[in-house]
């Protein structure tokens, strides 16, 4: 019951800050690092619960004439599982490559969604994707340390060791 109310709790949370700083102008997929977090953490069941959750909440409540988060979010949650099953990524400041990613991933998600605008597009939207880069780079490994000392005081399950869980997994 924890884990649950937690994902849902966390989930709206990154939504309503992604919808916020939408509202300013600025790209930052909170949710996206959210998801990758939480998909490593819970699994891919729970991420995909949450991913539906938060792309409703993104795309219904922004008005969004198309439902590109989804298909977004499946691929930020396919990074998470392909870092954490072919990546040796021992320290928590490696984890500034996929923080680094996860805007592009989400921004060339969106970008077949508007083909008649696609190149203007494509360099209007180009800085702003470079700076949430960085800033996601950033924000990763501080999200990881926080939610995993969190969850250490919660009895969740920690990030740091999914990598055991899988090895002893059957």
């Amino acid at each position: 019951m924890t884990e649950t109310l937690y994902i849902l709790f966390f989930t709206t949370f990154a939504v309503m800050i992604e919808l916020l700083l939408r509202s300013f102008g600025l790209y930052l997929p909170a949710a996206s690092l959210f998801l990758f977090y939480a998909s490593i953490v819970f699994g891919y069941r729970a991420a995909g619960a949450a991913a539906l959750l938060a792309a409703c909440g993104l795309d219904f409540v922004s008005g969004s004439p198309h439902l590109w988060s989804l298909p977004a979010f499946a691929a930020v949650i396919a990074l998470s599982w392909f870092w954490l099953n072919k990546v040796e990524s021992e320290s928590i400041f490696l984890h500034v490559v996929p923080g680094a990613l996860i805007p592009f991933l989400v921004w060339f998600c969106r970008l077949p969604f508007y083909p008649s605008s696609l190149f203007s597009n494509l360099f209007a939207q180009l800085p702003d994707v470079v700076i949430a880069s960085f800033l996601c780079a950033l924000l990763l490994p501080l999200e990881i340390y926080l939610f995993d000392t969190m969850n250490e005081k919660l009895g969740l399950n920690l990030y740091t060791d999914a990598k055991i869980r899988l090895h002893n997994k059957p």
